[in-house]
């Protein structure tokens, strides 16, 4: 239901929270989205993370196959 980023792979630091994923999100679809749009965060389309989790800390526990995969909605599933 989220407009859908072109790039669909990035590198962010594991020393980052995952709240730098969401303010990248929220910036590269600012043109897309309203001011009321809310940015909703999950790995492997199932598990919603706190923001203020490291991302070392979800690629330990829920990577597959060497890589983290965060999906994003603007509704909360």
């Amino acid at each position: 239901n989220a407009p859908i980023i072109q790039n669909k792979k990035i590198s962010i630091p594991g020393g980052k929270r995952l709240l730098a994923v969401q303010n990248l999100i929220k910036k590269t679809l600012q043109n897309h989205l309203n001011d009321q749009d809310c940015i909703f965060l999950y790995c492997n389309k199932n598990f919603a993370p706190s923001l203020n989790s490291y991302i070392t800390d979800l690629f330990n526990n829920f990577s597959i196959n060497n890589e983290l995969t965060i999906y994003y909605a603007i509704t909360e599933v």
